[in-house]
């Protein structure tokens, strides 16, 4: 069965978050931590990286998961969804740190999907506009990018400029080269 691209996404994203949150709670229950230590480390950063690669929605699934685990399975008493008064303070704070990780999460994510759309137009601008547009680094001095119009206007294949990042220089008549 053919899922579309976005529906595959959602549940890997979704299934990364299921997988992170319990890995997490699995390994702390496994590995030989004295009671009452390490109970928060490897949920909270089972919830960074839901938020991280997955955005909001999996970063609060990764939360809900891990708070309930951890809560269940960890804090006194053990095995049940009571805590003991000393255990609240502890619990309240991972909990709004679950819910202020996922955010900067989020937003990372938000922030890289502006920063690729706004590539993706750059991109189709450079490739339509009937003008040569490049990218210079000044510091070192170098090229990062030559629009595809370089071929057309200056008659030579774009893998010379690759090879060598000055080779465009050439092409100027020797008069105008400092201009």
């Amino acid at each position: 069965m053919n899922l579309p691209p976005k529906t595959q996404d959602l549940l890997k994203r979704y299934g990364l978050a299921l997988a992170f949150a319990s890995l997490a709670l699995l390994l702390r229950d496994q590995l030989p931590f004295k009671e009452g230590t390490s109970v928060y480390q490897l949920p909270l950063a089972a919830v960074i990286l839901s938020a991280w690669y997955g955005g909001r929605g999996p970063g609060w699934l990764a939360s809900l998961i891990c708070v309930t685990g951890a809560s269940y399975l960890f804090v006194p008493p053990v095995h049940s969804f009571a805590t003991a008064p000393d255990h609240v303070l502890p619990l309240s704070i991972f909990i709004g740190l679950c819910l202020l990780l996922t955010e900067f999460g989020a937003s990372r994510r938000r922030a890289q999907r502006a920063m690729d759309e706004s590539e993706q137009r750059f991109r189709l601008m450079a490739e339509t506009v009937p003008e040569m547009l490049w990218i210079e680094s000044l510091a070192p001095r170098k090229m990062l990018y030559m629009s595809p119009r370089y071929e057309q206007i200056w008659g030579r294949p774009l893998g010379d400029f690759r090879r060598d990042p000055e080779a465009w220089i050439e092409a100027v008549h020797s008069e105008d080269r400092d201009d």
